[in-house]
């Protein structure tokens, strides 16, 4: 009764984040989580508890980490591994809600801990884990395991989603997704937000510009992590396709991952390494620089339950293209912020990207991407964050 008293009194929440993914790894989970524990951690009390060795404070929070083991399919990902010490350091932890950002293992540790407190579960479904058993060792590359192990990640992670007091969705695509797998906690959707400040319209980097794109041409951009699923290869067969024609670009692709070495034999194999470069991974800080000294973003990526980077390109004033699949229709508004492809057709996308030589189309579609991206303003993401975990304290308590 006192932590339901001690919120609504004084506003003040203890809150703790538990996740599998977090600094030092980079990804969309990682970028939504700092963004949302930056502003929260002004007016609230942050603790994320996370796996793998790293900083012991990031986004103005405490960082505690507990053991971890590295996949050897997917390096960057650390796997909780459960030990006595886990509940010895949980042990004098008090927090007024529990927000889970993984449904593996450790998200079992965060639902245990919510169970004993008696605080209230808040869930995010970021990723349908049985999209990704192939990075499971062996047996994930088998066509009949990889089945069972996919049937049993989809009715793992409904079972515990059904166990969280709410479930929030970043798009309407993931929560109709949820439903339909079986699903019957109340589902929220609520952006993952980005926080427009860091991004702004028009501040090329003459620069860096010049050495991506020294002759001028249509410089597109692509940020995420290398992996089969992102569907990168689709970009690579779209560049032959407009080196071909003689068309003047460049193709410059942000990020790491387990599949960057395979994409740049690709690229020499189709004969298009000379006009796309792969910069690898660049520090979040060097980021809104690419964006800006860029004239579009490009993406291929089918599975995405929201897509940050594209929300960042917005924030950027670029128009993006994208694959009509996933939320990714949720963000584009095709022919307004920016233009839809069909799914896997590099054709269809090098239509969509020729349509964006045209510079007045692309002066008219960057100012409706700012428009658009400022309603997932991280601020107004927080906002309703903080109402839903007030309400799930009110009714735990």
């Amino acid at each position: 009764m006192w932590s339901c008293l001690h919120v609504i009194m004084v506003g003040i929440m203890k809150i703790g984040i538990f996740t599998e993914s977090f600094l030092p790894q980079v990804n969309g989970v990682v970028t939504a989580i700092c963004n949302s524990a930056r502003v929260l951690s002004k007016k609230h009390k942050v603790e994320i508890f996370t796996v793998g060795r790293g900083p012991r404070k990031a986004a103005g929070c405490m960082v505690h980490r507990f053991r971890g083991m590295k996949l050897p399919t997917y390096r960057d990902y650390k796997f909780f591994i459960p030990g006595r010490r886990t509940w010895k350091l949980l042990s004098n932890t008090r927090l007024d809600v529990v927000h889970v950002r993984s449904s593996l293992p450790f998200g079992l540790i965060a639902m245990r801990f919510a169970r004993k407190r008696g605080v209230p579960l808040v869930g995010t479904f970021d990723t349908p884990i049985s999209d990704y058993v192939h990075y499971v060792p062996v047996l994930g590359k088998i066509r009949i395991a990889k089945g069972l192990l996919s049937n049993t990640a989809l009715k793992y992670m409904i079972w515990f989603y059904n166990r969280c007091d709410v479930v929030i969705a970043p798009s309407n695509v993931a929560k109709e997704w949820l439903k339909r797998a079986g699903c019957s906690s109340r589902v929220v959707v609520v952006s993952n937000g980005v926080d427009t400040s860091r991004f702004i319209k028009g501040k090329v980097d003459k620069r860096l510009r010049g050495k991506l794109c020294p002759d001028n041409g249509l410089l597109l951009v692509h940020v995420g992590r290398m992996s089969g699923e992102k569907s990168v290869d689709v970009l690579l067969r779209a560049a032959k396709n407009l080196k071909a024609m003689g068309t003047e670009f460049k193709l410059v692709v942000v990020g790491k991952g387990p599949v960057l070495a395979s994409l740049k034999q690709m690229s020499r194999s189709l004969g298009v390494d000379g006009c796309v470069k792969f910069v690898g991974f660049i520090p979040d800080s060097q980021l809104p620089k690419y964006y800006a000294s860029a004239d579009a973003f490009v993406t291929a990526s089918t599975v995405e339950t929201e897509g940050i980077v594209m929300l960042e390109a917005m924030a950027s004033g670029l128009p993006v293209i994208g694959a009509n699949a996933g939320a990714t229709p949720e963000i584009i508004k095709n022919g307004v912020n920016g233009l839809l492809f069909g799914p896997g057709d590099h054709k269809d996308l090098v239509k969509r990207i020729l349509r964006l030589t045209d510079a007045r189309l692309r002066k008219r579609m960057s100012a409706n991407a700012v428009r658009v991206s400022m309603q997932y303003s991280i601020k107004k993401v927080v906002q309703i964050q903080e109402k839903i975990y007030k309400q799930v304290v009110r009714i735990k308590n």
